[in-house]
């Protein structure tokens, strides 16, 4: 039912992607690798990947080539364990005021949602290491930010309307408000799902284990090590749970990326944070995006 393969149903990469790409690919050999003359010659190979890359896959594809590449030359199948950690840790301290916001507030639901768009400036792909200040600023701006209460509602009815949520979360740290989310939704039937394997600092299953949202829910693994979801490389599991789930809640831009065209009932979450999404979106940079399709 769902194909994505080279003419397939995601965003392509745009030539504007290159320049965000290139950081990512600087930004992981200087967090890796302490050696200035090996630093020279990985990001010479890993460019050299990104050049031999057929445009029409999506930027998430395309990232998950060359951080396959970075891994077999620092010797890891996950630099980012410990990052992810401390992602998380950082996020739980956080979560006994914010469950208090929520409380307090005229709408817990909407300000749930706040919080849990607001988790996903932790984008070390994007943003790099993200600390707790800005972490706090972020989550206590996005009580005051614009959002599209015309989508918020629409999501709002679709939850009411959907017998079964499939959930999917982005990045580590963030998926604590995710939890407070779905804590918030009050729906019986909700499965969450992570990424199958490392890939930056995705979520995957030891960090729905920390967050304690293994706890509170039923969670899967996607059985793919690509960022955002590109349904051809994943599980029968999570694909079966896909197709059934009648309502998708996505996170994250590259979920936007890889799902946007995708054929069935998804509401995107998600800071727009580059200018091509804003483009496509019309959503302005850093804002919060709710899209329903």
């Amino acid at each position: 039912m769902y194909k994505t393969n080279i003419n397939g149903v995601f965003m392509k990469t745009s030539i504007d992607c290159i320049p965000c790409l290139v950081r990512m690919i600087i930004s992981s050999v200087k967090q890796f690798i302490p050696d200035d003359s090996k630093r020279e010659k990985t990001i010479k190979e890993l460019l050299k990947i990104l050049a031999d890359q057929d445009f029409r896959q999506s930027p998430p594809m395309l990232t998950a080539h060359i951080q396959r590449k970075l891994l077999n030359i620092i010797g890891s199948s996950d630099p980012f364990e410990e990052m992810r950690r401390l992602s998380n840790d950082m996020a739980l301290e956080l979560e006994p005021i914010l469950i208090n916001q929520i409380a307090n507030s005229t709408d817990p639901f909407q300000t749930a949602v706040r919080i849990a768009i607001a988790g996903n400036i932790i984008d070390f792909g994007i943003k790099g290491d993200v600390k707790a200040d800005e972490l706090k600023e972020c989550l206590y701006t996005s009580l005051r930010i614009d959002i599209d209460e015309e989508a918020l509602n629409v999501m709002r009815k679709r939850i009411e309307n959907a017998k079964s949520i499939l959930y999917l979360c982005d990045n580590s740290g963030e998926i604590v408000f995710d939890k407070i989310l779905i804590n918030q939704l009050k729906h019986a039937n909700i499965t969450v799902a992570v990424k199958g394997y490392p890939i930056l600092n995705d979520a995957v299953i030891s960090d729905a284990e920390q967050s304690g949202l293994t706890a509170i829910t039923k969670v899967i693994t996607n059985g793919s090590d690509y960022l955002g979801t590109v349904l051809d490389d994943c599980s029968d599991e999570f694909k079966d749970a896909f197709s059934k789930a009648d309502l998708i809640i996505s996170k994250g831009q590259a979920n936007y990326e890889t799902l946007a065209d995708v054929d069935h009932i998804i509401t995107f979450l998600f800071m727009v944070k580059c200018l091509i999404i804003a483009n496509r979106t019309g959503i302005a940079e850093n804002s919060f995006a709710i899209i329903n399709k």
